[in-house]
């Protein structure tokens, strides 16, 4: 393969796995590490990718949705896909690219966003108090009137995420919360319409269950709430 990219000539890498998406994680990983790609370059091709790494585009186009999801890569539609302009510190975390590499799934990734959202609103609800439960309709109330003024963002809507997280008190959930929060942000900016009044009504329904203290109906909530998740990532039912 030939062509410049990033520090230089890209050659074939060795990599010891039979995994063809883990190849294409390890491969872009390397190449980060080698100053090969910086932010902001742009990736080869998706046919150049597979004559360099040896794997069909299936496997290059599962990689690069799961970089994606963990803020590494920019899909772009009718172009070629990219560094992102910021890499956070923590990107290269062992933890998340240990998931990767053991070929978790998106389908896999948005089910336990799912379990995860459930139990944080159950354990805030049991800890909530009034002045908890006064600063959650506050931010109802903030996202609201961005919703009206139509400025409301996908940050907005995490705001009230992060509040649920505080609530809980526990610094256990409060790391793996703020990784999720950041790891759906990325799909969730490169909607072409973002649905905020969707978002408001929810975190509605997220207050009225702590008003009540209804937990049976959280579960469900929950996952009519993330269907946008599992649109945005293209899971298949069948997953």
């Amino acid at each position: 393969m030939s062509g410049n990219y990033g520090g230089g000539q890209l050659k074939a890498p060795i990599l010891k796995t039979e995994n063809l998406s883990e190849r294409v994680v390890l491969w872009l990983k390397q190449a980060i590490l080698d100053g090969e790609f910086h932010p902001g370059d742009e990736l080869p091709s998706e046919a150049e990718m597979c004559a360099l790494l040896g794997v069909g585009k299936s496997s290059i186009r599962e990689a690069l949705k799961m970089l994606q999801m963990i803020g590494v890569v920019e899909i772009r539609q009718g172009k070629r896909s990219r560094i992102c302009s910021t890499l956070k510190p923590d990107i290269m975390m062992p933890l998340i690219f240990n998931l990767v590499l053991q070929g978790s799934s998106s389908r896999e990734l948005y089910d336990f966003r799912i379990m995860f959202e459930q139990a944080v609103i159950e354990f805030a609800m049991d800890r909530a108090t009034d002045e908890d439960i006064r600063k959650l309709r506050e931010e109802i109330d903030r996202f609201r009137d961005r919703c009206e003024k139509r400025t409301a963002t996908v940050a907005d809507d995490s705001a009230f995420h992060w509040l649920l997280l505080d609530i809980c008190g526990n610094s256990f959930i409060t790391q793996i919360g703020s990784l999720l929060l950041e790891i759906f942000e990325a799909p969730m900016k490169s909607l072409e319409s973002y649905d905020a009044e969707q978002a408001l009504r929810d975190h509605e329904l997220v207050l009225q269950a702590f008003c009540s203290g209804d937990k049976a109906s959280v579960k469900e909530m929950v996952r009519t709430s993330f269907q946008v998740y599992h649109d945005v990532l293209g899971i298949r039912d069948e997953e």
